[in-house]
């Protein structure tokens, strides 16, 4: 599964166990509201921006919500383990 698979694959998941839509993610991620629109589109990201919003969602993964088969998990961040 490629980069922008997973991401999309994440954020669907993450938008549901959540109840957010994907734009207040990307914006908590730190990215644009249009991000995950434009992977969607074929766009891509620099690779700084995969591993930071890949490390947002494992630090802020909705306990009831499964991971996606297929998307490596990063370890949780020390900081996101004490909230």
């Amino acid at each position: 599964m490629d980069y922008r698979k997973q991401l999309i694959a994440l954020v669907e998941r993450f938008s549901k166990g959540r109840g957010l839509s994907e734009a207040r993610i990307a914006n908590l991620a730190r990215c644009d509201s249009r991000f995950f629109t434009r992977l969607r589109n074929g766009g891509g990201c620099r690779v700084d921006t995969l591993f930071r919003v890949t490390q947002f969602f494992s630090d802020n993964w909705p306990d009831k919500c499964e991971w996606p088969a297929g998307v490596k998990r990063p370890e949780k961040t020390k900081s996101s383990e004490a909230a």
